[in-house]
């Protein structure tokens, strides 16, 4: 049964990406009006079924919001405007929606912590669900503000962003054995995820676009020393040095875990972004 709209997103930010590709090659302004017509579509779908799909649990008993759908829509529409520039002040208004409802419902900074789950009204919840962080998609997402508030000249969003950074970075590091654990508990109980001390490929692709924007910023030497960090841990234990690509899924000790390179979340998506990305990123410092 469909519970969630990340294939429409994906699908959306595909189809833009490849039309703003298709409209440089033509040396347009804009992206390919086809297949930005089918981002359009698809966002039309999206917008269709967003709230009408069944929970995962009863929302009368445990009523709560995920931060995922609202932190993959801010780069969704970012992706948009740039693909679609004369619809530009729709899409920046949505990312305004999508970043108010970040801070005022996942965004605790009294905890500084940028939380998985809250109650419907940002509260937060009882249990591990409420204690639960994902330090891949806070740092994820601190890089989209970034872009934001680059774009904007918003200095506030700016310092916001580079805090969340700093948090999640800070307390998602292995201090032990190095990468980023994938779950962990706000008051550091034993976290309900079995797999929370596994090393996944995709928060060192974000956290490596996280820290070089950082620094590409701000100039501090501290942004430069993590991304180099992540760099080495990365490419040390990540790529597959016979077959390519690279491995989805390490222990905590850095073995390899699973050597499948596709399956439902190992997907050719975060390793082109992080490498196009950090690559435009670098050039840009040069």
């Amino acid at each position: 049964m469909r519970r969630y709209l990340f294939a429409e997103a994906f699908a959306i930010m595909g189809l833009a990406e490849y039309a703003i590709a298709l409209g440089k090659s033509q040396g347009a302004a804009s992206g390919d009006a086809s297949y930005l017509d089918a981002a359009r579509k698809a966002l039309a779908t999206y917008d269709r079924y967003l709230g009408t799909l069944p929970s995962k649990v009863d929302p009368g008993l445990r009523p709560m919001r995920g931060h995922s759908d609202t932190m993959l829509m801010i780069n969704v529409f970012q992706v948009l405007r740039e693909a679609d520039p004369a619809n530009a002040a729709v899409y920046t208004a949505r990312i305004q929606q999508r970043i108010d409802e970040l801070f005022r419902y996942f965004v605790k900074s009294d905890r500084k912590v940028l939380l998985e789950t809250v109650a419907e009204d940002g509260s937060m919840t009882e249990g591990c669900e409420g204690r639960c962080l994902n330090p891949g998609h806070a740092i994820e997402t601190s890089w989209f503000l970034m872009v934001e508030a680059r774009r904007n000249g918003d200095s506030a969003l700016m310092s916001k962003a580079l805090e969340i950074l700093e948090w999640s970075i800070e307390r998602g590091w292995d201090q032990e054995y190095g990468g980023l654990y994938s779950f962990l508990d706000l008051d550091g109980r034993q976290p309900a995820q079995i797999e929370w001390d596994m090393k996944y490929f995709w928060p060192h692709n974000e956290a490596a676009i996280a820290t070089l924007m950082a620094y590409s910023v701000t100039g501090d030497r501290r942004w430069e020393r993590w991304f180099e960090t992540l760099h080495e841990y990365s490419f040390a234990h990540f790529p597959d040095r016979v077959h390519g690509e690279w491995f989805g899924y390490l222990h905590r000790d850095g073995s390899v875990a699973n050597t499948v390179k596709g399956n439902h979340y190992k997907v050719c998506f975060h390793i082109p972004r992080f490498m196009l990305t950090v690559i435009g990123l670098l050039d840009s410092l040069v």
